[in-house]
């Protein structure tokens, strides 16, 4: 029985959409996030709208008016570079963990973490050593101005300077063996994306040289067949 590339992807329980490049899996991701988080975005705006008519503008009020319209000129223009589609969504977390760190202390923590690991899946570790620098750098510049201070455990300093440099120290660590795992997750991905690629790229090349060998199998039988009959004729004519 021939076995086709469909029918390999079928044995392994694998679609042909899987056998992507992983620039090319993020990409697909990317527009499917952007569409959840639009919509999000938008459900989110009706409570919004509400309290600033009926309490006033607030900083919210413009975050989730921000976030719809970067994702809105995201999600439909795909002529754009993948880099700046998917910055419009990192963008996001971490303003709203800035924000975040001026008006409730150290919840911005929530929202940094989600900054680089959104960053590390959607660009790659190098972009995620840098979104946690820079989260660093804005929780340590951005906590001396705050009026909240970090509790922690066993630090008895009572100086905001050594707080805040423990807490960004604290946040890089945790931050960073979470990047780590989910990049060394993706490339375990990028791999066995790859290794499926090249299986069924394999089972093709094989089926392709299956069918010219059966090709040339037919033609040297239906040669060896037409020679037959012309030795039979060549005999019965001379009888």
């Amino acid at each position: 029985m021939e076995l086709s590339p469909q029918s390999y992807t079928n044995e392994v329980h694998a679609s042909p959409e899987e056998f992507l490049e992983i620039d090319e899996w993020r990409e697909r991701t990317l527009t499917r996030v952007l569409q959840v988080v639009l919509m999000l975005a938008i459900v989110g705006s009706f409570p919004y709208t509400y309290f600033a008519v009926t309490r006033g503008i607030s900083v919210a009020t413009f975050l989730n008016a921000g976030s719809i319209v970067l994702i809105s000129i995201a999600l439909p223009n795909k002529s754009l570079p993948y880099q700046v589609r998917a910055l419009c969504l990192l963008i996001i977390p971490y303003a709203i963990g800035t924000t975040t760190l001026f008006m409730y202390g150290t919840l911005t923590l929530l929202y940094m973490v989600a900054f680089a690991i959104t960053t590390v899946i959607f660009l790659g570790n190098r972009y995620a050593i840098g979104a946690i620098a820079l989260a660093s750098l804005t929780l340590f510049i951005g906590g001396q101005f705050t009026n909240w201070q970090p509790a922690l455990a066993g630090i008895e300093s009572d100086r905001r300077l050594v707080r805040w440099a423990l807490l960004a120290f604290d946040y890089a660590c945790i931050s960073g063996a979470l990047t780590l795992a989910c990049g060394i997750l993706l490339g375990k991905v990028e791999m066995s994306l790859r290794t499926q690629k090249l299986a069924a790229h394999s089972v093709e090349l094989r089926q392709q040289e299956i069918t010219r060998l059966k090709q040339e199998l037919h033609a040297m039988r239906q040669w060896t067949n037409q020679n037959q009959r012309i030795v039979r004729t060549e005999v019965a004519a001379k009888d």
